[in-house]
């Protein structure tokens, strides 16, 4: 009876190593991707912004983390079986049969191990009553109890599991007994043995066999799909699609007002508006490059230059000062997270992870024996768990590595496009708001080298830029409201409310 350790974890590293292999998958994709699969928590994190560790955390009590054997059963006054008899099984792997005639036990030893370890025997499902209400033995009831044996790798003292019946109790009402290295302990599941118990069973017979694989296809896929512990791809899809409502409802608002915004523009006899509408139409990915052209094209209601400068710097709608407060402490954040993985330390990682892998591939094939490399230590079961364990381990910190390294370089990426961005409109005349909004943004650009360093420059000069820029759109609203002639139209924007006229890159869809 074998259960790999940490069915999630090795899944989380398959699909990081797919998502860093395939071309074409955002950074922020891949990261959603992995914190759906790690909790509810991680990708709500993700969502919003903020770090989330994305480490695979090792199981507290979910399984056990060596190999366990089972080396002996003994039963006593249970259904077929009277006075106390005990099989012996050689503990390790592969197949072990249990061969009889009719009558002789064989399905009373399978039924007894069952009970024992799951306190009930799926062979007893379908059958009637009397396999629930008959199961002491007729002619010797009493004393009644079935013991398992188990043994685990590493370990020299063995886990006993025992279940008796004192004179007259129901099947329910079984003393338990389990003992191991660590002492006693009140079930099963305090050595982490509940959940594998439930997906691997220790007996199954030529019937339920034959049941499993003759069910229906659905039948076949749960057990297979539990068994493989793929259920965590569906506890991910899951939380992705409750993720995912609210945007799902926004964008069938956005689509109801494009689809306003273009009835409307069809009631424009402007050039402009019937060229824009066209691009507006339908369902699919609108050219934002070519709508930028049309609105950028000059207003022929005026050739004030004066005038249109001031609806340049009218037009003007920075990101507030919180969101860009939140990505200053989050590139802060990230910094600190990426410079707890060294790169030097993260390539000695794989190193020393690739050669536990070669050598526990070693004691696969040649089993117990001395170190192929420096001949004096023992590859046996206590190294193989602790060899486990620890390249389970260096594992771990390979992701968080790469993982923490990826998010701080998106983030970099975000934050000097932010800076990018900010585009002063040039114009006529030396107005100070516009000279302070001017020296402000030169003063932003100036941008130091290091992470940390650059996310306390973006927190402490960016209210200044904001500042500026209320003092410089109030100037040019106070003077467009008396100078805009009618049926005059303000400049377009790109996403972060500044004019770009030729090559904004932060666009968003009408």
């Amino acid at each position: 009876m074998t259960q790999p350790s940490q069915p999630t974890a090795p899944l989380i590293e398959l699909i990081f190593d797919r998502l860093a292999d395939a071309d074409g998958v955002p950074a922020e994709t891949a990261e959603l991707v992995l914190a759906a699969l790690n909790s509810e928590d991680d990708l709500t994190a993700a969502l919003a912004g903020t770090p989330t560790r994305l480490d695979p955390r090792s199981p507290t009590g979910d399984s056990p983390a060596e190999q366990i054997w089972l080396k002996s059963v003994t039963v006593a006054g249970f259904r077929g079986v009277g006075p106390e008899r005990t099989i012996q099984i050689g503990p390790g792997p592969g197949f072990t049969l249990v061969v009889g005639r009719n009558g002789s036990g064989k399905s009373s030893f399978a039924e007894a191990t069952e009970l024992a370890l799951t306190g009930d025997s799926a062979r007893w499902a379908d059958k009637t009553s009397v396999w629930r209400t008959g199961w002491r033995n007729l002619h010797n009831p009493d004393p009644c109890w079935v013991g398992v044996e188990l043994r685990v790798d590493g370990v020299v003292t063995p886990t006993r599991v025992n279940r008796a019946w004192p004179v007259g109790a129901e099947l329910a009402d079984a003393e338990v007994t389990v003992t191991s290295a660590q002492g006693r302990h009140t079930g099963l599941s305090e050595l982490g043995l509940a959940r594998p118990l439930e997906l691997y069973r220790p007996f199954l017979t030529a019937a339920e066999l034959g049941k499993l694989a003759a069910g229906t296809q659905s039948q076949l896929f749960d057990a297979l799909f539990a068994i493989l512990g793929l259920d965590a791809l569906t506890d991910a899809d899951q939380r992705l699609l409750r993720a995912a409502r609210p945007h799902d409802t926004t964008i069938k608002e956005v689509r109801a007002q494009r689809t306003a915004l273009v009835g409307a523009l069809e009631g424009i006899a402007d050039d402009r508006a019937q060229r824009t509408g066209a691009l507006l139409r339908g369902r699919g990915a609108v050219d934002l490059a070519a709508v930028t052209v049309i609105l950028d094209e000059p207003d022929e209601a005026t050739t004030d230059q004066a005038v249109l400068h001031c609806r340049e710097l009218a037009a003007l709608a920075p990101p507030p000062v919180d969101e860009v407060t939140r990505l200053a402490g989050q590139l802060r954040d990230a910094a600190v997270e990426a410079q707890r993985y060294d790169g030097g330390r993260s390539r000695a990682a794989l190193r020393s992870a690739e050669l536990l892998r070669l050598a526990l591939e070693h004691h696969d094939d040649q089993g117990d024996g001395s170190c192929p490399v420096c001949a004096t230590g023992t590859l046996d079961g206590g190294w193989r768990a602790a060899a486990a364990q620890s390249l389970t381990d260096l594992r771990q910190r390979s992701v968080a590595a790469q993982t923490a390294t990826t998010r701080l370089t998106a983030l970099l990426r975000q934050t000097h496009h932010l800076i990018d961005d900010l585009v002063v409109p040039e114009g006529p005349g030396s107005e100070l708001p516009v000279g302070a909004l001017r020296d402000a943004v030169t003063a932003l650009r100036r941008v130091p080298g290091k992470p940390a360093e650059l996310a306390d420059h973006l927190a402490a000069l960016y209210p200044a830029v904001v500042e500026a820029t209320d003092a410089a759109r109030a100037y040019a609203e106070g003077f467009c409201g008396s100078a805009t002639p009618a049926g005059g139209r303000r400049r377009p924007t790109c996403a972060s409310g500044w004019r770009l006229p030729a090559g904004c890159r932060r666009g968003r869809r009408p």
